[in-house]
């Protein structure tokens, strides 16, 4: 987790609880008849999406969206990347064959998982832009540039080499 705090600021979870919970609102106002676990959200917090996170790592996809639970949801992640099963199932399963391997259930409930991964969100819907580029779909141009300010500060070099970097990585969001 202190690893994660290294790239993913406090700043970045917030957003993502925010983007993620007006995802939600928007994917259940424009869903008529809400299927599985969609209908049961109920908004999330850093703590959990801090979590989801985790778990998103450990599963090799990629932290929670409370700060806390977005925490824990980006810790199960994690956990999935290092314990590689079949299927997502898995992680939450009581057979013996996956005992040393479904940890994720005593720190997130599979609905709540699979609801945050539905639901995970960085950038607003609502602004109606169409992006060619899916990074930029994904991730706003001023927190790509954050993210990589952050990695050249984090790996001890200067400020303005970082900056330059930024400035020559940038122009992949513009394509």
């Amino acid at each position: 987790m202190i690893f994660l705090k290294l790239f993913v600021t406090d700043e970045i979870i917030n957003d993502m609880v925010y983007q993620t919970n007006l995802y939600a609102e928007q994917v259940l106002k424009e869903t008529q008849k809400t299927k599985g676990h969609v209908k049961e959200w109920v908004p999330t917090n850093n703590r959990e999406i801090e979590t989801f996170f985790g778990v998103i790592l450990w599963m090799g996809l990629m932290k929670l969206p409370c700060l806390k639970e977005i925490e824990t949801f980006f810790g199960v992640i994690l956990w999935m990347g290092l314990m590689k099963l079949p299927r997502l199932k898995a992680y939450w399963s009581t057979n013996i064959l996956y005992a040393n391997a479904n940890k994720v259930k005593e720190v997130m409930p599979r609905n709540r998982f699979e609801q945050l991964l539905r639901m995970w969100h960085f950038n607003n819907n609502g602004t109606n832009i169409l992006y060619a580029n899916k990074v930029k779909e994904v991730m706003p141009r001023n927190r790509f540039e954050q993210l990589l300010r952050m990695w050249h500060f984090n790996n001890n070099e200067d400020k303005e080499f970082a900056n330059d970097r930024v400035r020559k990585l940038t122009p992949l969001l513009n394509k």
